[in-house]
Protein backbone atom coordinates (compact mmCIF):
# COMPACT_ATOMS: atom_id res chain seq x y z
CA UNK A 1 0.00 0.00 0.00
CA UNK A 2 1.59 3.18 -0.84
CA UNK A 3 2.48 5.74 2.24
CA UNK A 4 0.27 8.32 2.61
CA UNK A 5 1.80 12.04 2.35
CA UNK A 6 0.96 15.36 3.81
CA UNK A 7 -0.27 18.04 0.83
CA UNK A 8 0.22 21.14 0.93
CA UNK A 9 -3.52 21.80 0.80
CA UNK A 10 -6.47 22.03 3.51
CA UNK A 11 -9.75 20.68 3.99
CA UNK A 12 -12.46 22.86 2.79
CA UNK A 13 -14.93 21.63 5.21
CA UNK A 14 -12.63 21.78 8.01
CA UNK A 15 -9.44 23.42 7.28
CA UNK A 16 -7.26 19.97 8.43
CA UNK A 17 -4.50 19.09 6.83
CA UNK A 18 -5.31 16.82 3.74
CA UNK A 19 -4.13 12.94 2.88
CA UNK A 20 -3.46 11.55 -0.27
CA UNK A 21 -2.10 8.77 -2.23
CA UNK A 22 -0.01 8.36 -4.58
CA UNK A 23 -2.50 8.75 -7.73
CA UNK A 24 -5.55 9.09 -5.47
CA UNK A 25 -8.14 11.39 -4.21
CA UNK A 26 -7.60 13.49 -1.31
CA UNK A 27 -9.57 13.54 1.72
CA UNK A 28 -9.79 14.94 5.17
CA UNK A 29 -8.99 12.31 8.20
CA UNK A 30 -10.49 14.69 10.41
CA UNK A 31 -14.17 15.18 9.18
CA UNK A 32 -13.64 12.36 6.20
CA UNK A 33 -14.36 15.25 3.50
CA UNK A 34 -13.85 13.32 0.17
CA UNK A 35 -13.00 9.67 1.74
CA UNK A 36 -15.72 8.28 0.09
CA UNK A 37 -14.55 9.34 -3.84
CA UNK A 38 -13.94 6.46 -5.84
CA UNK A 39 -10.32 6.84 -6.90
CA UNK A 40 -9.32 7.89 -10.59
CA UNK A 41 -6.73 5.15 -10.91
CA UNK A 42 -9.04 2.40 -9.80
CA UNK A 43 -7.26 -1.63 -11.50
CA UNK A 44 -10.60 -2.13 -13.26
CA UNK A 45 -12.86 0.20 -15.48
CA UNK A 46 -15.86 1.02 -13.57
CA UNK A 47 -19.03 1.55 -14.92
CA UNK A 48 -21.53 3.92 -13.70
CA UNK A 49 -23.84 1.40 -11.81
CA UNK A 50 -20.32 0.19 -9.95
CA UNK A 51 -19.30 3.32 -9.17
CA UNK A 52 -22.40 4.23 -7.61
CA UNK A 53 -22.95 1.00 -5.84
CA UNK A 54 -19.20 1.63 -4.55
CA UNK A 55 -20.12 5.25 -3.35
CA UNK A 56 -22.82 3.54 -1.71
CA UNK A 57 -21.07 0.86 0.36
CA UNK A 58 -18.26 3.81 1.42
CA UNK A 59 -21.17 5.89 2.69
CA UNK A 60 -23.13 3.14 4.22
CA UNK A 61 -20.16 1.56 5.95
CA UNK A 62 -19.10 4.43 7.52
CA UNK A 63 -22.51 5.12 9.01
CA UNK A 64 -22.67 1.97 10.19
CA UNK A 65 -19.34 2.20 12.13
CA UNK A 66 -20.45 5.60 13.32
CA UNK A 67 -24.17 4.17 15.09
CA UNK A 68 -22.33 0.96 16.36
CA UNK A 69 -19.41 3.29 17.99
CA UNK A 70 -21.74 5.54 19.84
CA UNK A 71 -24.11 2.93 20.85
CA UNK A 72 -21.58 0.35 22.06
CA UNK A 73 -23.84 -1.83 20.89
CA UNK A 74 -23.03 -4.74 18.71
CA UNK A 75 -25.67 -5.30 15.45
CA UNK A 76 -28.20 -7.53 15.83
CA UNK A 77 -29.16 -10.24 13.95
CA UNK A 78 -31.81 -9.31 10.65
CA UNK A 79 -34.07 -11.08 9.07
CA UNK A 80 -31.60 -11.66 6.65
CA UNK A 81 -30.64 -14.96 7.22
CA UNK A 82 -33.83 -16.45 7.32
CA UNK A 83 -34.85 -14.81 4.11
CA UNK A 84 -31.75 -16.87 2.28
CA UNK A 85 -32.58 -19.63 4.32
CA UNK A 86 -36.14 -19.45 2.67
CA UNK A 87 -34.89 -18.60 -0.79
CA UNK A 88 -32.50 -21.79 -0.41
CA UNK A 89 -35.45 -23.89 0.89
CA UNK A 90 -37.36 -22.59 -2.39
CA UNK A 91 -34.41 -23.50 -5.28
CA UNK A 92 -34.11 -26.85 -3.00
CA UNK A 93 -37.57 -27.47 -4.15
CA UNK A 94 -37.24 -26.31 -7.57
CA UNK A 95 -34.07 -28.06 -8.08
CA UNK A 96 -35.98 -31.60 -6.87
CA UNK A 97 -39.15 -31.09 -9.02
CA UNK A 98 -36.71 -30.44 -11.82
CA UNK A 99 -35.06 -33.68 -11.09
CA UNK A 100 -38.45 -35.42 -10.79
CA UNK A 101 -40.07 -34.47 -13.75
CA UNK A 102 -36.57 -35.06 -15.39
CA UNK A 103 -37.22 -38.84 -14.23
CA UNK A 104 -40.60 -39.27 -15.05
CA UNK A 105 -40.27 -37.77 -18.75
CA UNK A 106 -37.52 -40.26 -19.36
CA UNK A 107 -38.88 -43.46 -18.11
CA UNK A 108 -42.73 -42.88 -18.92
CA UNK A 109 -43.31 -44.33 -22.42
CA UNK A 110 -39.47 -44.94 -22.66
CA UNK A 111 -38.39 -44.96 -25.39
CA UNK A 112 -39.94 -42.03 -26.37
CA UNK A 113 -38.95 -38.25 -27.65
CA UNK A 114 -39.70 -37.02 -24.11
CA UNK A 115 -36.37 -38.47 -23.52
CA UNK A 116 -34.47 -35.56 -24.68
CA UNK A 117 -36.27 -33.00 -22.54
CA UNK A 118 -36.09 -35.55 -19.22
CA UNK A 119 -32.03 -35.75 -19.60
CA UNK A 120 -32.18 -31.77 -20.08
CA UNK A 121 -34.46 -31.59 -16.47
CA UNK A 122 -31.89 -33.98 -14.68
CA UNK A 123 -28.89 -32.31 -16.09
CA UNK A 124 -30.01 -28.79 -14.82
CA UNK A 125 -30.93 -30.65 -11.78
CA UNK A 126 -28.06 -31.94 -11.25
CA UNK A 127 -25.84 -28.81 -11.96
CA UNK A 128 -28.31 -27.12 -8.97
CA UNK A 129 -27.97 -29.75 -6.64
CA UNK A 130 -26.56 -28.02 -3.52
CA UNK A 131 -22.81 -28.82 -2.93
CA UNK A 132 -21.39 -28.35 0.61
CA UNK A 133 -17.76 -27.59 -0.26
CA UNK A 134 -14.49 -29.41 -0.39
CA UNK A 135 -11.19 -28.69 1.23
CA UNK A 136 -8.62 -27.16 -0.42
CA UNK A 137 -6.04 -29.67 -1.20
CA UNK A 138 -3.40 -27.54 -0.40
CA UNK A 139 -4.59 -27.85 3.18
CA UNK A 140 -2.37 -29.64 5.56
CA UNK A 141 -4.88 -31.43 8.61
CA UNK A 142 -3.12 -30.63 12.05
CA UNK A 143 -4.34 -33.37 14.37
CA UNK A 144 -4.27 -33.84 18.42
CA UNK A 145 -1.26 -35.53 18.39
CA UNK A 146 0.46 -33.64 15.67
CA UNK A 147 -0.04 -30.37 17.74
CA UNK A 148 -1.91 -31.06 20.94
CA UNK A 149 -1.02 -27.55 22.04
CA UNK A 150 -3.10 -25.82 19.23
CA UNK A 151 -5.73 -28.38 19.68
CA UNK A 152 -5.94 -27.57 23.55
CA UNK A 153 -5.73 -24.00 23.25
CA UNK A 154 -8.74 -24.69 20.19
CA UNK A 155 -10.80 -26.43 23.00
CA UNK A 156 -10.21 -23.56 25.50
CA UNK A 157 -11.24 -21.35 22.96
CA UNK A 158 -14.28 -23.40 22.37
CA UNK A 159 -15.57 -24.18 26.02
CA UNK A 160 -15.24 -20.24 26.38
CA UNK A 161 -17.32 -19.64 23.45
CA UNK A 162 -19.80 -22.47 24.12
CA UNK A 163 -19.18 -24.46 20.44
CA UNK A 164 -17.92 -27.38 20.12
CA UNK A 165 -14.84 -28.65 18.72
CA UNK A 166 -14.13 -28.23 15.07
CA UNK A 167 -14.09 -31.76 13.39
CA UNK A 168 -10.69 -30.59 11.23
CA UNK A 169 -7.87 -28.06 12.00
CA UNK A 170 -5.92 -27.40 8.98
CA UNK A 171 -3.15 -24.78 8.19
CA UNK A 172 -2.83 -22.81 4.62
CA UNK A 173 -0.17 -20.59 3.28
CA UNK A 174 -2.82 -17.93 2.53
CA UNK A 175 -2.53 -14.32 4.79
CA UNK A 176 -6.47 -15.21 6.07
CA UNK A 177 -8.24 -17.40 8.37
CA UNK A 178 -11.21 -18.60 7.98
CA UNK A 179 -14.06 -21.00 9.66
CA UNK A 180 -17.06 -22.77 7.83
CA UNK A 181 -19.09 -26.28 7.55
CA UNK A 182 -17.74 -28.14 4.80
CA UNK A 183 -19.15 -31.48 3.24
CA UNK A 184 -23.46 -32.02 2.97
CA UNK A 185 -23.98 -35.75 3.30
CA UNK A 186 -21.54 -35.00 6.51
CA UNK A 187 -20.96 -31.70 7.74
CA UNK A 188 -17.93 -31.21 9.20
CA UNK A 189 -16.81 -27.86 10.85
CA UNK A 190 -13.52 -26.83 9.50
CA UNK A 191 -10.95 -24.25 11.02
CA UNK A 192 -8.32 -22.72 8.58
CA UNK A 193 -5.38 -20.91 9.56
CA UNK A 194 -2.98 -19.17 7.44
CA UNK A 195 0.38 -19.39 8.54
CA UNK A 196 1.75 -15.90 7.25
CA UNK A 197 -1.27 -14.29 9.26
CA UNK A 198 -0.28 -16.96 12.42
CA UNK A 199 3.40 -15.93 12.80
CA UNK A 200 2.58 -12.06 12.67
CA UNK A 201 0.75 -12.82 15.84
CA UNK A 202 1.64 -12.16 19.35
CA UNK A 203 -0.07 -15.12 21.91
CA UNK A 204 -2.72 -13.48 23.32
CA UNK A 205 -3.79 -12.10 19.54
CA UNK A 206 -3.72 -15.44 18.44
CA UNK A 207 -6.33 -16.74 20.84
CA UNK A 208 -8.08 -13.23 19.57
CA UNK A 209 -8.08 -14.91 15.81
CA UNK A 210 -9.27 -18.53 16.93
CA UNK A 211 -12.21 -16.11 19.36
CA UNK A 212 -13.25 -14.31 16.21
CA UNK A 213 -13.18 -17.48 13.69
CA UNK A 214 -14.80 -19.99 16.46
CA UNK A 215 -17.41 -16.85 17.28
CA UNK A 216 -19.13 -17.34 13.65
CA UNK A 217 -19.73 -20.99 14.88
CA UNK A 218 -22.50 -19.23 17.43
CA UNK A 219 -23.31 -16.59 15.76
CA UNK A 220 -24.51 -18.80 12.91
CA UNK A 221 -24.02 -16.43 10.64
CA UNK A 222 -25.27 -16.35 7.28
CA UNK A 223 -22.45 -17.29 5.34
CA UNK A 224 -20.69 -20.03 7.95
CA UNK A 225 -24.11 -22.03 7.20
CA UNK A 226 -24.92 -24.72 4.80
CA UNK A 227 -28.90 -23.75 4.94
CA UNK A 228 -28.18 -20.24 3.52
CA UNK A 229 -26.21 -21.85 0.45
CA UNK A 230 -28.11 -22.59 -2.51
CA UNK A 231 -29.45 -18.88 -2.06
CA UNK A 232 -25.50 -17.61 -2.32
CA UNK A 233 -24.53 -19.72 -5.43
CA UNK A 234 -27.30 -21.30 -7.45
CA UNK A 235 -27.52 -17.86 -9.58
CA UNK A 236 -24.05 -17.88 -10.07
CA UNK A 237 -23.75 -21.22 -11.02
CA UNK A 238 -26.57 -20.49 -13.73
CA UNK A 239 -25.21 -16.96 -14.98
CA UNK A 240 -22.16 -19.09 -15.87
CA UNK A 241 -23.93 -21.98 -17.49
CA UNK A 242 -25.92 -19.76 -19.84
CA UNK A 243 -22.87 -17.32 -20.67
CA UNK A 244 -23.33 -16.35 -24.41
CA UNK A 245 -20.79 -17.88 -26.26
CA UNK A 246 -19.49 -19.89 -29.40
CA UNK A 247 -16.39 -21.86 -30.38
CA UNK A 248 -13.04 -19.91 -31.91
CA UNK A 249 -12.36 -19.82 -34.99
CA UNK A 250 -15.82 -21.63 -36.49
CA UNK A 251 -17.92 -19.25 -38.04
CA UNK A 252 -21.45 -19.51 -36.30
CA UNK A 253 -24.42 -20.48 -37.59
CA UNK A 254 -27.65 -18.78 -38.06
CA UNK A 255 -28.96 -21.47 -35.20
CA UNK A 256 -25.89 -20.53 -33.07
CA UNK A 257 -26.53 -16.77 -33.99
CA UNK A 258 -29.94 -17.39 -32.51
CA UNK A 259 -29.04 -19.34 -29.52
CA UNK A 260 -26.62 -16.71 -28.39
CA UNK A 261 -29.29 -13.99 -28.89
CA UNK A 262 -31.34 -16.07 -26.67
CA UNK A 263 -29.07 -16.58 -23.81
CA UNK A 264 -28.05 -12.95 -23.54
CA UNK A 265 -31.30 -12.01 -21.75
CA UNK A 266 -31.14 -15.48 -19.56
CA UNK A 267 -27.77 -14.40 -18.54
CA UNK A 268 -27.78 -10.84 -17.58
CA UNK A 269 -31.56 -11.83 -15.66
CA UNK A 270 -29.44 -14.66 -13.51
CA UNK A 271 -26.17 -11.86 -12.96
CA UNK A 272 -28.75 -9.72 -11.74
CA UNK A 273 -30.37 -11.82 -9.31
CA UNK A 274 -26.32 -13.06 -8.25
CA UNK A 275 -25.96 -9.47 -7.50
CA UNK A 276 -29.40 -8.91 -5.72
CA UNK A 277 -28.62 -11.70 -3.20
CA UNK A 278 -25.31 -11.08 -2.71
CA UNK A 279 -25.92 -7.05 -1.98
CA UNK A 280 -28.75 -8.62 0.73
CA UNK A 281 -26.19 -11.21 2.06
CA UNK A 282 -23.39 -8.15 1.94
CA UNK A 283 -25.07 -6.15 5.13
CA UNK A 284 -25.51 -8.75 7.58
CA UNK A 285 -22.00 -10.65 6.23
CA UNK A 286 -20.11 -7.46 8.05
CA UNK A 287 -22.43 -7.01 11.38
CA UNK A 288 -21.47 -10.68 11.66
CA UNK A 289 -17.84 -9.75 11.14
CA UNK A 290 -18.30 -7.59 14.30
CA UNK A 291 -20.00 -9.70 16.34
CA UNK A 292 -17.48 -12.19 16.00
CA UNK A 293 -14.95 -9.51 16.63
CA UNK A 294 -17.07 -8.65 19.57
CA UNK A 295 -16.52 -12.51 20.86
CA UNK A 296 -12.52 -12.01 20.31
CA UNK A 297 -12.48 -9.06 22.05
CA UNK A 298 -14.30 -10.93 25.37
CA UNK A 299 -12.33 -13.67 24.66
CA UNK A 300 -8.36 -12.57 24.09
CA UNK A 301 -9.35 -8.62 25.36
CA UNK A 302 -9.96 -5.19 23.82
CA UNK A 303 -5.82 -4.83 23.33
CA UNK A 304 -5.34 -8.11 21.16
CA UNK A 305 -8.62 -7.75 19.14
CA UNK A 306 -7.50 -4.54 18.17
CA UNK A 307 -3.67 -6.13 17.20
CA UNK A 308 -5.10 -8.13 15.31
CA UNK A 309 -7.56 -6.09 13.04
CA UNK A 310 -4.48 -3.68 13.05
CA UNK A 311 -2.50 -6.23 11.51
CA UNK A 312 -5.03 -6.69 9.17
CA UNK A 313 -4.77 -3.26 7.97
CA UNK A 314 -0.84 -3.70 7.29
CA UNK A 315 -2.36 -6.96 5.38
CA UNK A 316 -0.20 -6.71 1.83
CA UNK A 317 3.19 -5.54 4.16
CA UNK A 318 3.01 -8.72 6.28
CA UNK A 319 2.61 -10.99 2.96
CA UNK A 320 5.92 -8.90 1.50
CA UNK A 321 7.40 -9.46 5.06
CA UNK A 322 6.71 -12.87 5.48
CA UNK A 323 7.25 -13.49 1.04
CA UNK A 324 10.50 -12.21 2.35
CA UNK A 325 11.46 -14.34 5.06
CA UNK A 326 10.59 -17.51 3.43
CA UNK A 327 12.82 -16.67 0.22
CA UNK A 328 15.62 -15.71 3.68
CA UNK A 329 14.96 -19.25 4.67
CA UNK A 330 13.64 -17.34 8.10
CA UNK A 331 10.04 -18.36 7.90
CA UNK A 332 9.16 -18.55 11.62
CA UNK A 333 7.36 -16.56 14.02
CA UNK A 334 10.69 -15.62 15.70
CA UNK A 335 11.78 -13.67 12.51
CA UNK A 336 8.34 -12.77 10.98
CA UNK A 337 6.79 -10.93 14.16
CA UNK A 338 9.76 -9.16 15.18
CA UNK A 339 9.87 -7.90 11.43
CA UNK A 340 6.08 -7.31 11.46
CA UNK A 341 5.70 -5.27 15.04
CA UNK A 342 8.81 -3.01 13.07
CA UNK A 343 6.82 -2.26 10.23
CA UNK A 344 4.13 -1.32 12.91
CA UNK A 345 6.37 0.66 14.52
CA UNK A 346 7.25 3.08 11.46
CA UNK A 347 3.28 3.65 10.96
CA UNK A 348 2.27 4.67 14.29
CA UNK A 349 2.43 8.13 13.87
CA UNK A 350 0.14 7.69 10.50
CA UNK A 351 -1.93 4.82 12.36
CA UNK A 352 -5.16 6.47 12.27
CA UNK A 353 -4.97 7.70 8.56
CA UNK A 354 -4.02 4.07 7.54
CA UNK A 355 -7.15 2.30 9.62
CA UNK A 356 -8.81 5.28 7.95
CA UNK A 357 -7.83 4.47 4.48
CA UNK A 358 -9.19 1.11 4.46
CA UNK A 359 -12.58 2.30 4.04
CA UNK A 360 -11.88 3.62 0.61
CA UNK A 361 -9.75 0.57 -0.43
CA UNK A 362 -11.84 -2.35 1.48
CA UNK A 363 -15.44 -0.74 0.86
CA UNK A 364 -17.70 -2.10 -1.60
CA UNK A 365 -21.01 -3.26 -1.72
CA UNK A 366 -20.51 -7.05 -2.48
CA UNK A 367 -17.83 -6.86 0.83
CA UNK A 368 -18.26 -9.86 3.13
CA UNK A 369 -15.97 -7.67 5.83
CA UNK A 370 -15.73 -4.59 6.90
CA UNK A 371 -13.07 -2.52 6.35
CA UNK A 372 -10.39 -4.07 8.50
CA UNK A 373 -9.46 -0.34 10.05
CA UNK A 374 -12.81 0.28 11.41
CA UNK A 375 -12.68 -3.09 12.96
CA UNK A 376 -9.50 -2.13 14.76
CA UNK A 377 -11.33 1.37 16.13
CA UNK A 378 -15.06 -0.56 16.99
CA UNK A 379 -12.68 -3.21 19.07
CA UNK A 380 -11.35 -0.38 21.26
CA UNK A 381 -14.30 0.97 21.51
CA UNK A 382 -16.52 -1.92 23.30
CA UNK A 383 -17.12 -1.80 26.75
CA UNK A 384 -15.24 -4.75 27.72
CA UNK A 385 -13.14 -6.38 30.99
CA UNK A 386 -10.26 -8.37 30.75
CA UNK A 387 -9.51 -11.09 29.11
CA UNK A 388 -11.48 -14.36 29.59
CA UNK A 389 -8.73 -16.65 28.07
CA UNK A 390 -4.99 -16.20 28.24
CA UNK A 391 -2.36 -17.43 25.96
CA UNK A 392 1.13 -17.51 27.46
CA UNK A 393 4.53 -16.84 24.84
CA UNK A 394 6.03 -20.42 26.57
CA UNK A 395 2.65 -21.90 25.40
CA UNK A 396 2.41 -20.21 21.92
CA UNK A 397 6.22 -21.15 21.43
CA UNK A 398 5.39 -24.78 22.02
CA UNK A 399 2.60 -24.47 19.40
CA UNK A 400 4.69 -23.37 17.21
CA UNK A 401 7.38 -25.40 17.66
CA UNK A 402 4.56 -28.93 17.07
CA UNK A 403 4.18 -27.08 13.91
CA UNK A 404 7.84 -26.34 12.65
CA UNK A 405 7.80 -29.39 10.12
CA UNK A 406 4.35 -28.12 8.57
CA UNK A 407 6.00 -24.63 8.14
CA UNK A 408 9.03 -25.17 6.94
CA UNK A 409 6.33 -27.54 4.23
CA UNK A 410 4.67 -24.26 3.12
CA UNK A 411 7.54 -22.50 3.09
CA UNK A 412 8.14 -22.93 -0.59
CA UNK A 413 4.55 -22.01 -1.71
CA UNK A 414 5.08 -18.52 0.71
CA UNK A 415 8.40 -17.92 -1.12
CA UNK A 416 6.90 -18.28 -4.67
CA UNK A 417 4.00 -15.67 -3.59
CA UNK A 418 1.24 -18.69 -3.76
Amino acid sequence: MPNAQITASSCPRCQARLVTDISREPWCPGCRWNLAAVEPDAPIRLGPLRRLGRRVALRSTLRTFDRLRASGKLPPRSGTRHLLTAISALLLLTTLALGAAGVWLVVYDFPSPRIIPGVVCLAVAAMLMPRGGRLDPSWTHIDAATAPTLHALVRRVGDASGVPMPHLTVLSSDFNAAAGVFGLLRPRRVLVIGVPLWMSLTAQERVALLGHELGHFRNGDVSHTLAAQPALTTFARLADATTPSWRPGIRPSLLDRLVYLMMIPIHVSMLLMQTAILALASREQQNAEYRADAEAARLAGKPAMAGLATKLVLGEGIITITGAKARAHEFSPEHVLPAVTEALTRRAPRAADHRLRTVRTESDIFASHPPSGLRAELAEALPLSAAAISCSTAESDRIDAELAGTYERMRKAVANGW
